[in-house]
Formats: C-alpha cells, structure tokens, sequence
C-alpha cells in the first residue's frame, strides 16, 4: 500500500516538473504516453513473475516452451520441427537452443531425426519419456492459470486469454512488417565502393 503511494507521489512529481519545465503536453498525448508506461509496467512485472520462478519442477522455463512446441507439433500431425524452425518459433537464438536441445537428449526427452526426404535436415522430436514428462509438467502449468481464474474469475480471463492472442498477433504482425521494413531498406542501400 505504502509503493502505490510512492508509485503516484513520484508520478505527481515528474508530471509536475515536465509541467514547470515548460513543456506544453496535449491532455490527449499525456495519456497515451500514461497508458504505455501502465502496459509496460504491468507486461514487466508479469514476464518478472513467470521467468523468475521455475514453472515447472521437471523443466527450465525454456525446456517446457521447447517440449511444449514439440509436443503441439507431434500431437496435432502437423510438420516437424528442426532446430531453426525451433529457434524461430519460440524467438530462441540458436546458441541457447542447442544448449537447450542438447541437455534434453542427454537426459532421454528429445531425439534427433534426419528427414527422410532432405538429409541436411535433422527434425527435433520429443522421445516417450519426453511425452511423459511433459504431459506431466503441462498439468502443473494449468495450474498457474487455474490459480488465476480462480482469483479473478472465468469471465475476465477469458476476455484476457482473447485479448492476449490479440496482442501477440499483432506484436508478430508489427515484427514482420518491421523485418520487411529493414530488408527493403538494406536492398536500397548502395554499396559503397571500397577504395
């Protein structure tokens, strides 16, 4: 109680000194800006929240995200998953997700497969041991929502499930126009002549 009044006395405080400082805000600016550093604040403190706490006893945070990926693709007969498509998928760098696939062979859960139809690819899938632990630990993943639902009830986290799909389309709507941005101006960029 006393850090939300230190949260609006500081707020008060820096509004008042952009004020004094002569900057002429519009109201409406003001409150864009307001909310931003509300949606800020609160995606920090929830991303803080779930990465600072091992979710699952069986796994690290990113070898539940991997199994997890696996275990959708394999359960839903969709097309397997290599590495890149692995690194790509779950925004991974490729350094942290061969450490990552390597400690989960060496432990039984995943097993490296070279495609049948192009041997330059090496499919990831998880082994009946994998399936197994992460069935298990998906189970005490449901129970960090289900915690949430029962404090908060089911109507607004459904509204929160839709709203979170929302916003991570258009977040990944947002990076590929700006992958595309940055791939058109580095076509129309001259190179420059060396001497």
């Amino acid at each position: 109680m006393g850090e939300k009044k230190t949260d609006t006395i500081s707020e008060e405080k820096a509004s008042a000194e952009r004020t004094s400082a002569g900057d002429q805000v519009c109201p409406e600016a003001n409150d864009a800006q307001d909310l931003c550093e509300r949606i800020l604040d609160g995606w920090l403190k929830m991303s803080t929240a779930i990465s600072n706490e091992r979710i699952v006893s069986a796994m690290t945070y990113n070898e539940s995200m991997v199994c997890g990926a696996l275990y959708q693709v394999q359960s839903g007969g969709a097309s397997l998953l290599t590495a890149t498509r692995l690194c790509s998928r779950l925004q991974i760098l490729k350094p942290q997700m061969n450490v990552i696939l390597n400690g989960l062979e060496k432990r039984g859960l995943i097993r490296r497969e070279r495609s049948s139809k192009d041997h330059r690819q090496v499919h990831i899938l998880l082994t009946k041991e994998g399936e197994n632990v992460y069935a298990s630990a998906h189970q005490e993943l449901l129970a960090l929502p289900q915690g949430l639902i029962d404090r908060l009830g089911a109507e607004k986290m459904s509204l929160f499930a839709d709203l979170m799909h929302t916003v991570a389309e258009n977040f990944q709507e947002m990076r590929d126009q700006s992958e595309n941005e940055d791939s058109k101006k580095a076509l129309k960029c001259p190179r420059q002549k060396e001497e």
